[in-house]
């Protein structure tokens, strides 16, 4: 079995650009054909819209804890096409996106610049940031370090970067999750119809205490993100549409317990 590297994830997530599935959903409107250099302000628009429909409770985190971002440095790990990046400079923060994807970082620097906004944003992997000790004051970084090889890695180098104090926001898949019933269970892809990430790990709230509290203060563990309709295609699709996530609406309680996934605080401490 040939072990999967950082070369691989990179590739796969080249030609995969996460938040471009709605709008491949939709190819006809564009020629049948995504140019993502002819991407207008538009495009971007129903990107982040179709983002936060799924994951509303990112944006929830984004809006609930924008106090702490005003004149702050932040590194978002795994920027993708800058959706979060842009909330987070809109609300004062000085963000410095890195993706291991270079269309991503195009399209990245193509939004921020459309906005008129001010952001760096630069190839990087996580588990070897090109940054000095303690030199951001918030890690910010949602549905990624589950991809990585060595996330044990990728931990270290936040605690390196991230200033004592600072506090880190921190999203990954949830081991115990319905998201994780149907990709396990029911062999459904989770990233993109067609074909899966290279890397897909999970998590429980024990994993999380005993990979990041050795180095860090955690807070606020929840499980959230319920499932919402999605824009794929099929006989499974649309049972799980009309169905599944009716019935789950419900019973939002459900989320609680078994939603895709885990959310948390770390903070690095003083001394």
């Amino acid at each position: 079995m040939n072990l999967i590297t950082i070369e691989d994830i990179r590739e796969y997530w080249d030609k995969m650009i996460n938040n471009t599935q709605v709008l491949r959903s939709n190819s006809n409107n564009y020629g049948g054909e995504l140019k993502f250099n002819d991407f207008s302000l538009t495009e971007f628009e129903i990107m982040k819209n179709w983002r936060y429909s799924l994951v509303n409770s990112i944006f929830k985190i984004i809006v609930n804890e924008s106090k702490n971002y005003n004149e702050k440095k932040i590194l978002e790990i795994g920027c993708g096409i800058g959706i979060d990046a842009m909330e987070l400079i809109k609300r004062g923060g000085k963000v410095t996106g890195i993706d291991l994807s270079p269309q991503s970082i195009k399209l990245a620097e193509r939004y921020r610049d459309l906005n008129n906004y001010e952001g760096t944003f630069q190839l990087g992997n996580a588990e070897k940031l090109e940054f000095e000790k303690n030199f951001f004051d918030i890690i910010w970084s949602f549905g990624v370090l589950h991809h990585t090889p060595n996330i044990k890695k990728a931990i270290d180098e936040v605690y390196r970067v991230l200033k004592p104090g600072g506090i880190g926001y921190i999203g990954l898949y949830y081991k115990y999750s319905y998201l994780m019933f149907f990709h396990k269970i029911l062999k459904q892809n989770l990233e993109f119809q067609s074909e899966d990430a290279p890397i897909i790990n999970c998590y429980s709230t024990k994993d999380i205490k005993k990979m990041w509290g050795h180095k860090f203060i955690i807070k606020d563990i929840q499980i959230i993100i319920p499932p919402t309709p999605t824009c794929r295609k099929g006989f499974k699709e649309k049972i799980y549409n009309m169905i599944f996530v009716k019935l789950w609406n419900h019973f939002p309680i459900l989320t609680n317990y078994f939603g895709a996934g885990i959310y948390f605080q770390i903070f690095k401490p003083l001394n």
